[in-house]
């Protein structure tokens, strides 16, 4: 399902559709005021819901109602595609590329070999580079304590901090793909004994909660799943601990900064890629209790 809107009225279109949909995306359209939205659903949707979702999101934002297109997507093997067009990518002292680059690794960087495949996460999407980016200023001055990559994906973001300071990452995901994905990942490039991979969907209760709190905790997931979930990160974060928040566009940036207010957390760096944001939090209080290991 595709239509444009004000960028003033994407997030309550993204809301809107929410429960028709299995995710969506925004995009600008250059030249003009408009953003697309796209909604992805797994068969096509009633034509009275989506018809009721677009005109109560119109109504929320008091703008007319935008023309909805409906399309099937053609059976493409985007995994496939998403392979072939694959290239190293650098993001700070990070460099990226696929298990069957062989050109040259520059020098002094941190090197990770990642494939595109059904779990989210090759450092090439805005919201990836921002956390490396974020994780790569980190390294001068590493947080202590136990580190949580929460919504892992390939595991990228996990191996990244393994690999460049030497520590136990404890990495976790809803998805079923993405834990098998990032787990042979992380035995690809050596790591399987500093990043472990676990089913999880929130910080609050089994492993995860367990082995915090932590002294830094990466969330690049959805702008809705980090505001609805602000309160469990904040229990499982450490005080004077780091986080890095993620995965929501610049226009959502407000909503989830309100989710993680002021008096809580001072926003120590702000990192802006491609549309998406990405924000270094540092919780008030003094030094958290450090450990390493795994419960």
């Amino acid at each position: 399902m595709t239509l444009e809107v004000p960028e003033a009225a994407v997030d309550i279109f993204d809301r809107g559709l929410a429960p028709i949909s299995v995710a969506t995306s925004a995009f600008e359209i250059i030249g003009s005021n408009l953003w697309r939205i796209e909604a992805f659903a797994v068969e096509r949707p009633d034509e009275n819901a989506v018809v009721g979702a677009v005109a109560l999101a119109a109504e929320l934002a008091g703008i007319a109602e935008p023309k909805v297109h409906v399309l099937a997507l053609p059976a493409i093997d985007w995994v496939a595609e998403n392979q072939k067009s694959f290239e190293p990518i650098v993001a700070g002292r990070f460099f990226i590329h696929p298990t069957h680059y062989d050109g040259r690794i520059p020098w002094a960087v941190t090197r990770l070999a990642v494939d595109a495949g059904p779990a989210f996460g090759t450092g090439s999407h805005g919201s990836t580079m921002g956390c490396l980016l974020a994780l790569d200023h980190l390294s001068h001055h590493p947080p202590p304590g136990p580190i949580l990559d929460l919504g892992c994906g390939t595991g990228i973001l996990a191996m990244a901090i393994a690999r460049r300071w030497q520590r136990c990452v404890l990495a976790a995901d809803i998805d079923p793909d993405a834990v098998a994905t990032a787990r042979i990942n992380a035995r690809l490039n050596g790591l399987k004994n500093f990043v472990r991979v676990i089913g999880g969907n929130g910080p609050a209760r089994g492993v995860i909660r367990r082995n915090g709190p932590y002294g830094l905790i990466v969330a690049n997931i959805l702008a809705r799943p980090l505001i609805v979930m602000a309160q469990d990160i904040k229990h499982a974060l450490a005080s004077g601990g780091t986080l890095i928040l993620s995965g929501f566009t610049t226009n959502q940036a407000n909503a989830v900064r309100a989710a993680y207010p002021r008096r809580d957390y001072h926003l120590a760096r702000k990192e802006d890629s491609g549309g998406w944001t990405t924000f270094v939090l540092t919780r008030f209080g003094g030094r958290g209790k450090q450990r390493a290991r795994w419960a």
